[in-house]
């Protein structure tokens, strides 16, 4: 079997290099052919889509944006894809129970348990967890404008702090559908095809990521005081949380901000990280095989 390692260096304080030796190492003793690959900057479809052109499984070393960074040549190839989770959250790995081990690997290759997988586009661009416009999504831009090399959940109290001075929750309407669900609502919008998120706050907590939907959770919050309470409901209040917030489901979501905000997907700033006036959302379902542990 064609097995290609894909590693993001500055992943898990820039020990990619080094886990992709060790898992090639390990599955090449088990007969596989693997092809080692270091993730860059370029367009995947330009280093990426012609390895997997002819391989039968994708193994991603790093977090979740490196996961989001090859998913969209595992689907147009018909890759299957399993991460050996090497960032700070990652989400994605959690969600399936997939683990920083050989071991693991090697079990999930000998079940062979595929699951196909829904992805969504914002503004034409790809996420497999969730987007989201408020106070997070300014945090994830901030830390990105300022980042130099691999991150902790440490790195993340700066950016906290200096949004949370001055940040202002922008005013929303929000279109399910077609339909109008929120006009002129400030505070948080997350866009969800994963339940999971970060610190395990989880607001949108019955998204499925094969049922042909987005699950769409708003947070009424004006400041960063606000922002603060929503983290300790979510902390605290479990499944009696859906009554405090408005949740929606759908397949098509359009979101008009004002003033134009910044946004996230699957906690990295989108390729073009600038303030927007509005997002279009929509859901691509079951494009991406993942390849489950047992």
């Amino acid at each position: 079997m064609k097995i290609c390692l894909v590693y993001n260096p500055i992943s898990g304080s820039g020990k990619g290099r080094a886990d992709a030796e060790m898992l090639q190492e390990g599955l090449q003793g088990c007969g596989h052919e693997v092809h080692t690959i270091q993730s860059q900057l370029e367009p995947a479809t330009e280093w990426l889509d012609p390895e997997l052109s002819d391989a039968a499984l994708l193994v991603v070393i790093g977090g979740d944006g490196a996961v989001r960074m090859v998913t969209g040549s595992a689907s147009r190839c018909g890759v299957p894809m399993i991460q050996y989770p090497a960032g700070t959250e990652n989400l994605f790995a959690k969600h399936f129970g997939m683990k920083a081990s050989i071991d693991s690997i090697r079990k999930a290759i000998d079940h062979w348990n595929v699951i196909s997988c829904d992805m969504a586009t914002v503004n034409q661009q790809r996420f497999l967890l969730m987007a989201s416009v408020g106070f997070d999504a300014d945090v994830v831009n901030d830390l990105a404008s300022n980042r130099s090399s691999s991150i902790s959940h440490l790195s993340y109290l700066a950016p906290i702090l200096r949004q949370a001075i001055h940040w202002r929750a922008p005013r929303l309407d929000v279109f399910v559908d077609g339909d109008q669900v929120l006009a002129g609502g400030r505070g948080l919008l997350v866009v969800a095809n994963s339940p999971a998120y970060a610190r395990h706050l989880d607001p949108a907590r019955q998204a499925v990521m094969n049922d042909g939907l987005l699950d769409i959770a708003f947070m009424p919050a004006k400041t960063a005081l606000g922002v603060l309470q929503w983290a300790a409901r979510l902390k605290m209040m479990g499944e009696r949380l859906n009554r405090h917030m408005q949740y929606f489901r759908g397949t098509s979501i359009r979101v008009r901000m004002e003033p134009a905000s910044m946004y996230q997907v699957d906690g990295d700033p989108p390729m073009q990280p600038e303030p927007v006036s509005s997002l279009q959302i929509s859901i691509e379902p079951g494009i991406l095989d993942v390849l489950a542990p047992s």
